[in-house]
C-alpha cells in the first residue's frame, strides 16, 4: 500500500509534452508508459519489478503489452535485485521521500522537545505514565503564582508554536535547495561537453532535457556502483572535461559526428577509453597521461561497485 506522500508527484508538463520520446509513442505506448511511471512512484523502493506479467498488469494494457513492451521498456534501466526504474521518476521519488522524512523527523523532534515523547508513544501509556504526564504538564510545573495565570501560559505556548513552525521551514526549503543544487551541478557538467565548449554554451543556455540526461547518468552511476552522488558528479565532470580537450584537437569536419549531449550522458559515453576520442599521431604523447586519468576515474566507479566492469555503460562509438 503506497504511503500518503506517494499520492502526488510533481510533473513538468512542458518537458513531458515536449519530450521526443513521448511524441513518438503510439496511444497504447503512451498510456502504458504513463501508468508505469505512476506505479513506479508508488513502489516502496521507487522501482518496478522486472516481471513481464506484473509489468503488463501495472501498464493496464495487457492486450497490447506484447506489441508495445519493447518501446516502453526502453525508457527504464536495470536496477538492483531484479528491479527496473525510470531515472527521472526515481529522482522525483528520492526528493519526495526526503521531504517526507524531514517533515516526519521534524514533527517527532518538536513533540519530544515540547512533551518529552513522540506521537507513537501516546497509545501505550499506563495510568502511572498518565499521572506522570499530568504532573509534568507545562502548568503543573509552574509555581502556584504562575499556574494561576493561564492566559500567560497560552500566550507563551502560542509563541513557542510559532517559533517551532519557523524552525521547521528550513527543512522543507532545504529539499528545494538540494534539487536546485543538483540541477546547477548538472548544468555545469553539460557545459563541459565538447559541443557545449565549442559553442560557448553557458549554464543559462542549457536545456531541461540536457540537465535531465546528466541527472539520469548520475543516478545510474550511484545505483550501479554504490558510490556517492558527489563522487559520481565529480568523476563524470572530469571525464567529460578530458574528452572535451581531446575533441578540441579534431578537424572541424569531424566534430559533426559527436553524439548529441543528451545521448552522450544517457548512454554514459564518457566512460569510453580516452584514445577513442583522440585524432592523429601528434596527440599520442598525451594519450598515456589522459588514459591514466580516465582509468583512475573509471576504476573509482568499479571499486565502489566491487564489480570488474559496469554492464550498464555503453562502449559503442556514436
Amino acid at each position: 500500500m503506497p504511503e500518503p506522500w506517494q499520492s502526488w508527484v510533481k510533473i513538468d508538463i512542458d518537458a513531458w509534452q515536449g519530450s521526443a520520446t513521448v511524441q513518438e509513442m503510439t496511444d497504447a505506448e503512451y498510456r502504458a508508459y504513463d501508468n508505469l511511471l505512476k506505479a513506479q512512484f508508488q513502489q516502496p523502493d521507487g522501482m518496478l519489478p522486472n516481471d513481464e506479467k506484473e509489468l503488463a498488469k501495472l501498464s493496464r494494457k495487457r492486450a497490447d503489452w506484447p506489441q508495445i513492451r519493447e518501446h516502453v521498456l526502453e525508457q527504464f534501466k536495470q536496477g538492483p535485485e531484479g528491479r527496473i526504474f525510470n531515472a527521472r521518476m526515481y529522482n522525483e521519488w528520492l526528493k519526495a521521500q526526503e521531504l517526507h522524512l524531514k517533515r516526519k523527523n521534524g514533527g517527532k523532534a518538536t513533540s519530544e522537545r515540547r512533551w518529552g515523547s513522540t506521537p507513537e508513544d501516546e497509545g501505550s501509556s499506563t495510568p502511572q505514565a498518565e499521572q506522570q504526564t499530568n504532573n509534568s504538564s507545562p502548568i503543573a510545573q509552574l509555581p502556584d503564582s504562575e499556574a494561576e495565570q493561564p492566559v500567560r501560559t497560552v500566550r507563551n505556548e502560542t509563541e513557542r508554536n510559532a517559533t517551532e513552525q519557523e524552525r521547521q521551514k528550513p527543512s522543507a526549503t532545504r529539499v528545494v535547495e538540494l534539487a536546485e543544487e543538483y540541477e546547477s551541478i548538472a548544468a555545469q557538467i553539460v557545459c563541459a561537453h565538447p559541443s557545449a565548449t565549442s559553442r560557448s554554451i553557458g549554464p543559462m543556455d542549457v536545456t531541461h532535457a540536457q540537465v535531465t540526461a546528466v541527472l539520469e547518468a548520475v543516478t545510474a552511476e550511484c545505483l550501479s556502483t554504490g558510490c556517492s552522488r558527489a563522487m559520481a558528479e565529480e568523476i563524470i565532470l572530469q571525464l567529460t572535461q578530458d574528452i572535451a580537450k581531446a575533441v578540441a584537437q579534431w578537424p572541424p569536419g569531424d566534430k559533426g559526428f559527436l553524439s548529441r549531449i543528451e545521448r552522450f550522458f544517457r548512454e554514459r559515453e564518457y566512460r569510453k577509453p580516452i584514445e577513442e576520442w583522440q585524432r592523429g599521431e601528434k596527440h599520442a604523447g598525451r594519450s598515456n597521461r589522459a588514459q591514466e586519468r580516465t582509468n583512475r576515474n573509471v576504476a573509482a566507479f568499479q571499486r565502489a561497485s566491487g564489480l570488474p566492469n559496469d554492464p550498464g555503460a555503453t562502449h559503442q562509438t556514436g
